[in-house]
């Protein structure tokens, strides 16, 4: 899973991966792929939440597109949202 980061140093926006989060000072920091600035640290149990937030993400994603297909009837390709009425 890439993500986007820009650095505050040298302005550099580089794509990053989670595993190159490197383990130093007890804390799991990215560094700027240009300057070698710190973009960010998260401590080892926020490093796992994210993983296993990741992991699960994939395993559960919902398959939209074969979800209704089991249904007889046709579903909408649109649909339009409008304002709610107020009572008085």
């Amino acid at each position: 899973m890439l993500f986007s980061l820009m650095c505050s140093k040298c302005l550099h926006e580089g794509k990053y991966n989670i595993t190159r989060l490197v383990e130093a000072n007890d804390y799991w920091r990215l560094f700027c792929e240009n300057c070698n600035h710190e973009l960010l640290a998260v401590s080892p149990s926020e490093r796992e939440k994210i993983i296993q937030g990741i992991a699960l993400t994939e395993k559960y994603v919902p398959d939209i597109l074969n979800a209704y297909k089991c249904l007889d009837k046709d579903t909408p390709s649109k649909i339009e949202f409008s304002r709610i009425k107020e009572e008085d």
